[in-house]
C-alpha cells in the first residue's frame, strides 16, 4: 500500500502523456515525406508550421537530422519569409548540421583532385 501512495501526480500525468505522445509521433514519422513536401508549399504560414512541427519532431529524437537537412537548405532561399529562413537556420546549427555541411564541403575540395 505504501507503494502505491509514493507515486506522485506528475507520474501518473507522465505516464499518461507517453502513450498520446508516442501515437502522435508515430503518425508524424510515418508521413514525414508529406511534410517535407509542404516546406515548399506557396504559402508561408504553411511553410512556417512544418519547419516548426519539424523542430519539435527533431528535439523528441523522431525523425532522423540528416533527412531534413535537404529541406532546411533549401529553405534558406525563402525569399518570402525572413522568419522561416531563420527558423531553419537555427534548427540547422541546433542540430550541429552546420559543422558536418563544413567539414564534408573541406574534403570535397580538399580530395577533388584525387577524383579524376
Amino acid at each position: 500500500m505504501d507503494m502505491k501512495e509514493s507515486i506522485t501526480t506528475s507520474v501518473k500525468i507522465s505516464g499518461d502523456q507517453d502513450g498520446d505522445s508516442t501515437l502522435v509521433g508515430g503518425v508524424l514519422t510515418q508521413h514525414s515525406s508529406r511534410l517535407y513536401k509542404l516546406t515548399t508549399n506557396t504559402s508561408p504560414a504553411i511553410r512556417h508550421a512544418c519547419v516548426e512541427l519539424i523542430g519539435h519532431l527533431l528535439r523528441q529524437g523522431l525523425i532522423n537530422p540528416m533527412e531534413t537537412v535537404p529541406y532546411l537548405l533549401a529553405l534558406q532561399g525563402d525569399v518570402g519569409s525572413p522568419l522561416i529562413r531563420q527558423l531553419a537556420l537555427k534548427l540547422l546549427i541546433k542540430e550541429g548540421c552546420v559543422k558536418f555541411l563544413l567539414r564534408f564541403s573541406l574534403s570535397l575540395i580538399i580530395f577533388a583532385p584525387f577524383w579524376k
